[in-house]
């Protein structure tokens, strides 16, 4: 996903990971680049399982609401070979700026 503007939602501003809750199966070669998440009411970019993970240029800011109100949540064991650059994390509200496992 590239140059698209996210903004008032009632969880995950983005969420990567299986598409079925009752059959996991992780994502694949995902970018997100030139992204802006704003006031998200779970965490801004959660990943719960992706293998190739590119996040570039990103922008997170007034995130808040329900737990873990970070800016980028990372369930354990969730990703493989991810690489996170140049990224403003902004204003979380309550929160933290990077959660990496529970």
């Amino acid at each position: 996903m590239e140059g698209i503007r996210v903004t008032n939602t009632g969880g995950d501003g983005i969420y990567i990971g299986p598409a079925d809750s009752h059959v996991y199966a992780d994502s694949h070669a995902v970018t997100v680049r030139n992204v802006t998440v704003f006031n998200a009411s779970r965490c801004g970019l959660g990943i719960t399982g992706v293998v190739g993970l590119h996040v570039q240029n990103i922008i997170v800011s007034e995130t808040h609401g329900a737990s873990p109100e970070s800016a980028v949540d990372i369930e354990p064991g969730a990703v493989t070979a991810c690489h996170i650059q140049a990224n403003h994390l902004l204003k979380i509200i309550c929160g933290k700026i990077i959660k990496v496992g529970s």
